[in-house]
């Protein structure tokens, strides 16, 4: 009889430890949604309203940002993430706003995981949810370096960006033709062209700068934005975008313009700067 109880015991103890294994790798996989020391780009919805939100995790400490899309006010928030039962809250300095949330495997696809919960904050009045899937990660310590490694910091990239933003509304096309380094590589419609000068970009402004286009631009997210060596990208692979950043004497420019159809994706490309995302 002891034989038998002991039999099972062991077979409970053992099913235990499967489960709290499998358990445990579960957590592993999906904690690499927010990466430990790295800015964690998210897009999505808060309140049923388009946001993008960075979060950047110190072990089990969070410090993270968001915006609406066509909305530069930055909400700062701060909170914890539990490693084992993959929750995560977040609210700001006085508790008015509130992130209660946790990472689930997105049911579009298992391989990948989403951000999901619930939100409250004063604007909305009541409880809302929210819904966000990883972008991508910015190295930096925090949000003034996450774009150190083209040598700015956060606000000088937030300035340029809100000024070509600014312009595209105003269509100001003389001032846009001066933020440009030249020759300005430019795809539109899939032919690649350069040009070589302030008169050259001008005389293809209405086949670049179309309505589809700048659209493009004035509804994108303009805060946490992807780059690499090559830039900063504003914009999106659908609509398209356009790459900016540092000329030799530091001033920032844009380097390559990619105005492309919806269905049409051009490849990466190191030399000029044209690089999806």
């Amino acid at each position: 009889m002891k034989k038998k109880l002991l039999f099972f015991l062991s077979l409970i103890v053992v099913a235990f430890i499967c489960f709290a294994a499998i358990a445990m790798m579960k957590g592993m996989h999906s904690e690499d949604v927010i990466l430990n020391q790295t800015n964690n780009v998210f897009d999505g919805t808060i309140g049923d309203i388009p946001a993008r939100m960075m979060i950047y995790r110190d072990g089990s400490r969070l410090t993270a940002y968001y915006i609406f899309k066509n909305d530069n006010t930055e909400y700062s928030l701060t909170g914890s993430y539990n490693r084992i039962t993959r929750h995560f809250k977040l609210s700001n300095n006085d508790k008015t706003i509130l992130l209660n949330g946790s990472i689930h495997p997105n049911a579009e696809s298992k391989d990948y995981y989403i951000l999901t919960g619930s939100y409250y904050s004063p604007e909305a009045d009541t409880e809302s949810g929210f819904n966000l899937i990883p972008a991508w990660g910015l190295d930096g310590e925090d949000k003034d370096s996450i774009y150190q490694y083209l040598g700015y910091d956060t606000a000088q990239v937030d300035a340029f960006t809100d000024h070509v933003i600014e312009l595209v509304r105003a269509d100001d096309r003389e001032a846009l033709s001066q933020l440009m380094s030249y020759p300005l590589s430019v795809v539109v419609e899939g032919e690649q062209m350069l040009l070589n000068n302030e008169q050259e970009f001008l005389a293809q402004y209405d086949d670049i700068m179309t309505a589809d286009f700048k659209s493009s631009l004035t509804n994108s997210f303009t805060r946490y934005l992807w780059g690499n060596y090559n830039g900063i990208q504003l914009g999106d692979n659908g609509r398209g975008f356009l790459f900016y950043k540092g000329s030799e004497d530091k001033d920032m420019k844009i380097i390559s313009i990619s105005n492309n159809s919806p269905d049409f994706s051009y490849p990466s490309n190191e030399d000029n700067g044209i690089t999806q995302g």
